[in-house]
């Protein structure tokens, strides 16, 4: 019996990023989520409020560093684990695998329209906390630029995040054991291996490095935490980017395999 294809409304923008954002702003618990969080964030400003001006422990000023540290953490897990646990089933019961294979669209139409589609609670928290970092760098007398390098940071972070958690979807999901486990394993290889081998890689510390002065050399440049993360991050989510659209490809010849072994046959003349 053939499956029923999937239908999207509206074609004034990416219909795929259509859905994917309507959904979003349908589910109330993003939003209440989100302020939590925050909260979290605001706590954490309180109790490092600083009884000096400026309290520099090599890493900034020790209260916006602080608060910085949570947001970081935070937008990782946004984008990596929620990317994942926080998935809704799809309409007639399909899944993200079920979804790609037969949704009426091209493939790079659909990557790009659920990738930013799928943005919406990033953003959400990362918009509603924007204050309480800010505030924390306002306290301290942090740099407008450093503050502009640590927005970059937390954007680049949960976008990757969720490149990679599309891709986990897209090969995992009706594994749901083994999805668990390699995206919280994707998570702390994010930060252990940034932290022990190649620093772009974490989005602390390049965080924590968004304060130095800029290194001169192209190969310095790549290899600093700050800039080298633009760099790294991006061959992460072009390497998610090829790997998801190769996925959806074999799904797809996979649907049409079935549906042409469940075809009847034509009678014979």
């Amino acid at each position: 019996m053939r499956r029923p294809t999937p239908s999207i409304a509206g074609r004034a923008l990416n219909p795929q990023f259509r859905r994917d954002f309507g959904r979003f702003l349908a589910n109330g618990g993003a939003r209440t989520r989100s302020l939590w969080l925050t909260l979290i964030a605001a706590a954490v400003l309180l109790l490092t409020w600083p009884y000096h001006p400026v309290l520099d422990l090599d890493q900034g000023p020790f209260t916006y560093t602080a608060v910085g540290t949570v947001i970081v953490f935070i937008a990782a897990y946004l984008g990596l684990i929620l990317g994942i646990r926080a998935e809704p089933a799809e309409e007639a019961g399909q899944g993200v695998q079920e979804w790609a294979a037969y949704v009426p669209l091209p493939i790079h139409v659909y990557l790009r329209g659920t990738l930013a589609g799928r943005m919406g609670d990033v953003l959400l928290f990362l918009l509603v906390a924007a204050p309480v970092l800010a505030s924390a760098a306002a306290l301290e007398g942090v740099p407008v630029p450093q503050l502009g390098g640590a927005a970059a940071v937390l954007l680049i972070t949960g976008f990757s995040g969720r490149a990679v958690a599309l891709l986990l979807m897209l090969w995992l999901e009706d594994r749901p054991v083994r999805l668990i486990l390699a995206a919280h394993g994707a998570l702390v290889a994010l930060f252990v291996i940034g932290g022990v081998l190649w620093p772009p890689l974490s989005p602390l510390r390049a965080f924590y490095a968004a304060h130095e002065p800029a290194a001169w050399g192209l190969a310095q440049w790549i290899a600093a935490p700050w800039p080298g993360m633009i760099v790294t991050h991006g061959m992460l989510v072009a390497a998610a980017y090829g790997l998801c659209w190769g996925r959806v490809r074999q799904l797809r010849r996979r649907a049409d395999g079935l549906e042409a072994s469940e075809r009847p046959p034509e009678a014979a003349p």
